[in-house]
């Protein structure tokens, strides 16, 4: 479902990709927390998730990331989300969330961000 790939000098792009039968938003929210776990472990200090498959932004899956962040800025790292879509858009709007997240529309927006120093 959720796979790491380094590119670019250390940062680590986490991308879904839709098995079937598709799996449960709380399933994908485990796996997501899963892989997550292992980067933070090992201080990455530059994540992007790209969910630009995942069709269902779920309140887990913003739970695991607003967990991430946290520690993520713990120790000076950032993430980025990627190709956020309409409704993971208005989830975070009507969660009042919006603001905790880098959103980038893609990849090279997301190398831009990371050239520069995270904001405190």
């Amino acid at each position: 479902m959720w796979s790491a790939q380094e590119v670019n000098n250390s940062l680590w792009v986490l991308t879904f990709t839709p098995p079937l039968p598709p799996p449960s938003p709380q399933e994908i929210a485990q796996q997501l927390r899963h892989q997550l776990r292992q980067l933070l472990k090992k201080k990455q200090k530059k994540i992007a998730i790209d969910l630009k498959s995942l069709e269902n932004f779920s309140s887990s899956i913003l739970s695991v990331l607003l967990a991430a962040i946290d520690k993520i800025h713990h120790y000076g790292g950032q993430l980025v989300l990627l190709h956020l879509s309409p409704t993971a858009q208005e989830l975070l709007q009507t969660t009042n969330l919006q603001h905790h997240f880098q959103i980038c529309n893609n990849l090279e927006e997301a190398l831009e961000k990371f050239a520069k120093p995270p904001s405190t």
